[in-house]
C-alpha cells in the first residue's frame, strides 16, 4: 500500500516478495537462531533469544531456502503470558511491558504482544525476504488475537524506519530505546485500544489512497482506557443518570470502546449512551430467575420512583431485598458492559460469562 510513497524507507523487498513463507519453528531450529541471533546482535542477545525459544517456541516463525535450511525468523511473543522474571530478564520486553502499562495499567483479559527479533541470514534487518514476512504474520496475529491492547515491533538502528512505521500507525516510542551489547533498539508500537484493528484498516487504506505523507487523514480520537473500578464507577453513574442527558454527555463512558464498538462511530452521543444502557438491562429479560433483578432495575432507574424506599413499596418487597436485588442487578449489567469493553465482539460468542474464563 505504500510502497511508491516519495522519501519514505521501506523495509520490504519487493523483487522478492511471495518467493519465501514463514512456517512454525521446529525443536531443531533452536541452534540455528540462537547462532543466527549471536552472529548478528552478539551472545548477549543469543541468550536472551535462547531463553524465549525455550518457553514460547510457538511464536518463533523461520523461513527457510528451498534445501530447508534457515533463511531467517522472527520472534513473536506473547508478554502478557510471559512470567514477570521472563519479561525482567529481558531489556526489550522490559521497555515494551513498562510502556504498556503506561499510564494506566494492562487489564485482565488483554493481551500484549511483541515481536521481539526479526533477523535475516544474508540482510539482517535490511529489505529481505524475511522482513518481508513480517506484515504477513503481523497482520494475521492483529486479525487472530482477541483483546490485542498492544502489539510492539523490535528494530535495531530505529531511527531509519521512524516515517514509515508512523505511517502505518505503529510510531515509536518515545523513550523507550533499550540496548543488548553494544547495539540499541527501538520499540514501535500500536495501541489497539486507541485504534482497533477494523479503525487500523481503514486508517491504512485512506492514508494508501492520499499517497502524500505531508496532508495524513487524521487518526481517530484515542479511546479512553478506564481502569475496572473506574470503569463500575462510571456504568453505575451513568444508570442514575439515564433521564439527564446533559449529565450523560459529560460520561467518561463516551470514550470507551464499549460505547464506539456498540454505535460504530468515533464520536458517541449522550442519546447512544443511553441506547447501550437500555441494552444491557434488557439482557436481564433473557433468564426468568432474573425478572427480579430487572424489576428492581427497571423501577430504578428506567422508570424511577422518587426514592428507594418508594420504589421497594412499588414491588411489594422488604427494603432490605428489594436492595440486594438491585445490588445483583447492577452488578450483572456491569458486568455484560465490562465484558464488551474488555473482550469486544467476542464477547458476543461465549455461552458462559467471559469474566469467568
Amino acid at each position: 500500500m505504500f510502497r511508491n510513497l516519495p522519501s519514505v524507507l521501506a523495509p520490504v523487498d519487493w523483487t522478492a516478495w511471495g518467493e519465501r513463507y514463514p512456517e512454525p519453528a521446529h525443536a531443531g531450529d533452536r541452534f540455528a537462531i540462537v547462532d543466527l541471533v549471536a552472529r548478528y546482535e552478539g551472545s548477549e542477545s543469543a541468550d536472551i533469544a535462547a531463553h524465549w525459544f525455550d518457553r514460547q517456541r510457538d511464536g518463533f516463525m523461520v523461513i527457510r531456502e528451498p534445501d530447508g535450511t534457515l533463511r531467517g525468523f522472527l520472534a513473536l511473543l506473547d508478554l502478557t503470558a510471559a512470567s514477570v522474571p521472563d519479561r525482567a530478564a529481558d531489556p526489550g520486553a522490559r521497555a515494551a511491558w513498562k510502556r504498556a502499562n503506561s499510564p494506566g495499567a494492562v487489564r485482565a483479559g488483554e493481551v500484549v504482544t511483541q515481536t521481539r527479533f526479526v533477523i535475516d541470514s544474508r540482510a539482517y534487518q535490511a529489505p529481505s525476504p524475511t522482513l518481508n514476512a513480517t506484515p504477513v504474520v503481523t497482520l494475521q496475529r492483529y486479525l487472530r488475537t482477541p483483546s490485542l491492547a498492544f502489539d510492539f515491533l523490535t528494530l535495531a538502528d530505529p531511527d531509519q524506519w521512524d516515517d514509515y512505521f508512523a505511517l502505518a500507525d505503529l510510531p515509536r516510542v518515545d523513550g523507550a530505546d533499550f540496548t543488548v551489547g553494544d547495539r540499541r533498539y527501538g520499540l514501535f508500537c500500536h495501541d489497539f485500544r486507541a485504534v482497533p484493528v477494523d479503525a487500523l484498516l481503514e486508517l491504512w487504506t485512506e492514508r494508501a489512497l492520499t499517497q502524500d505523507i505531508t496532508s495524513l487523514p487524521v487518526r481517530p480520537p484515542d479511546v479512553l482506557v478506564l481502569s475496572q473500578s473506574d470503569f463500575t464507577d462510571a456504568v453505575r453513574r451513568a444508570l442514575h443518570d439515564l433521564h439527564r442527558a446533559d449529565l450523560l454527555a459529560r460520561s467518561p463512558l463516551l470514550r470507551t470502546r464499549l460505547l464506539r464498538e456498540r454505535t460504530g462511530t468515533t464520536d458517541p452521543t449522550a442519546a447512544d449512551l443511553d441506547a447501550v444502557l437500555r441494552e444491557a438491562v434488557a439482557t436481564l429479560r433473557q433468564h426468568p430467575r432474573d425478572d427480579k433483578l430487572l424489576r428492581a432495575v427497571e423501577r430504578t432507574y428506567l422508570r424511577p420512583a422518587a426514592t428507594q424506599e418508594a420504589a421497594a413499596a412499588a414491588l411489594g418487597l422488604p427494603f432490605s431485598t428489594y436492595r440486594r436485588h438491585l445490588s445483583q442487578g447492577v452488578a450483572r449489567i456491569v458486568s455484560w458492559c465490562w465484558e464488551r469493553e474488555v473482550y469486544g465482539a467476542a464477547a458476543e460468542h461465549t455461552s458462559a460469562p467471559l469474566s469467568t474464563i
